[in-house]
């Protein structure tokens, strides 16, 4: 009798919640005592039409993502195959139906041979890469078809902690598969993930296969793209994460436009406010970011931003915390103009800017060193705040067959140190990697890990 409620005046609650602002939801039916009974299925039959299954060829062997980025992780685990293979390894959102694109993860269609998409109606279409984005984990595809549906994107800084979500994907293969769940945490970070972290988070299922898949509300908008989950092992535990909309719809923007994300160059590190240090800083609570360095002659120097200055919104947008700040600076574009409202010494100040493009730096291993041959590497485009990773330059690719590759040095690894030297740019590498080098020790950052490699010749 208690459970049965208990149920009812959950129903009852989520019933009040999809009548109000003329939700798709609806109530029908009921539980033969005239109690109403919730149902999301009217929610569902505007959304699942937008939501792909996503399967991979590829031929050439990839590196083990980390725990916290997977499609398939088991079989990246094992050992490499000389012949071509299809795991399914998410999902995706179509976002124009007119022009055929689909976003989901980087992760998902990262060194694919080909992409083959599967609609809600069945049809199963070659897809094509528009574009990519390994900081912020995203990617655009293209199909040719007609009578596709998109999914409509929500203001994703209007979600709430406690708003009740859909999760829509692919889960092991299962397509088209749903759970529910609510809004678990804002903002989160610090995980140890690559690239930006400012996640939505939720206790909605989310297992292998669901990234790429659609985070939606209760009108069906989407308001996150599922991204991975924080597990001892492969399955849920009711901690996942997701890419806010307004950061997926913008980095798609940008790869549909330019085929790549134009990042800008601020020229400031920022980190979280202690919050022994609020009233000290003149705080009123510990919402913002300080920042704790700035690159001389940068944008940021210009506009006369100091270290310790605490950033308290940027465009008149609330600034939470560090990762906050990354997020929304990752976001501009070359030749915005920047508002920062901020704290100085206890008193409120205000400062201006132009963003400035940050050109990437990218260099081939072969002019480093002959161990290094087949590898190109990237300077990192922006200065990351308080990270686990603490690597400046990334391997981007790795020849298959090169020496390289045969000690063990994969894409996406992140070198903090070589010969005991630390790393901060291209130049310290070819400073401390010389060319007569017969021997290179690396400290690298892989995934949520740090190792030591080493390359002889």
């Amino acid at each position: 009798m208690r459970f049965t409620f208990l149920f009812r005046i959950f129903g009852l609650i989520i019933g009040s919640l999809v009548c109000v602002g003329g939700v798709y939801a609806q109530l029908p039916g009921s539980d033969g005592t005239g109690a109403t009974l919730p149902s999301m299925a009217p929610v569902l039959s505007r959304a699942l039409p937008a939501v792909v299954n996503i399967a991979v060829t590829q031929t050439n062997t990839r590196a083990a993502p980390p725990l916290s980025r997977w499609g398939y992780a088991p079989y990246y685990r094992r050992a490499p195959r000389p012949t071509p293979r299809t795991n399914n390894l998410g999902s995706g959102v179509i976002i124009d139906a007119k022009q055929g694109h689909i976003l989901t993860c980087y992760h998902v269609v990262k060194q694919a041979d080909t992409i083959a998409v599967t609609l809600h109606d069945g049809r199963k279409l070659n897809a094509s890469i528009i574009g990519t984005d390994t900081d912020s984990d995203i990617a655009v595809l293209k199909i040719d078809a007609d009578n596709l549906e998109s999914l409509p994107i929500a203001n994703s800084d209007a979600v709430r902690v406690g708003d009740f979500v859909l999760a829509i994907g692919s889960p092991f293969g299962l397509n088209q598969s749903v759970t529910s769940g609510i809004v678990s945490a804002l903002g989160r970070s610090g995980l140890g993930f690559d690239g930006y972290e400012n996640f939505i988070q939720t206790d909605a299922p989310i297992n292998p296969g669901n990234s790429g898949g659609a985070l939606i509300n209760l009108q069906g908008e989407l308001i996150g793209l599922n991204s991975g989950i924080l597990t001892p092992g492969s399955g849920n535990v009711g901690i996942g994460f997701a890419v806010p909309s307004n950061t997926a719809a913008a980095i798609a923007h940008q790869l549909t436009r330019h085929g790549e994300v134009k990042r800008t160059l601020l020229g400031l590190l920022s980190d979280d406010i202690a919050i022994e240090e609020d009233k000290h800083l003149g705080l009123e609570s510990d919402s913002g970011a300080q920042i704790i360095a700035v690159l001389p002659g940068s944008p940021a120097a210009r506009a006369g931003l100091r270290s310790g200055d605490i950033v308290i919104s940027l465009n008149q947008h609330d600034i939470r915390d560090a990762s906050d700040l990354e997020q929304s600076i990752s976001l501009l574009n070359s030749g915005d103009r920047v508002v920062f409202n901020l704290m100085r010494s206890g008193i409120p100040t205000q400062r201006r800017l132009i963003i400035d493009r940050q050109r990437p730096h990218q260099l081939y291993g072969e002019e480093i060193n002959a161990l290094l041959t087949g590898t190109v590497l990237r300077q990192r485009p922006y200065l990351p705040t308080r990270s686990l990773n603490r690597s400046r330059v990334d391997v981007v690719s790795v020849a298959p067959f090169s020496a390289a590759a045969h000690f063990g040095l994969r894409p996406g690894d992140g070198i903090v140190s070589v010969n005991n030297r630390v790393i901060n740019n291209l130049a310290d590498i070819k400073s401390a990697a010389t060319k007569t080098a017969a021997v290179l020790d690396l400290e690298l950052h892989r995934g949520n890990r740090s190792l030591q490699l080493t390359l002889r010749r």
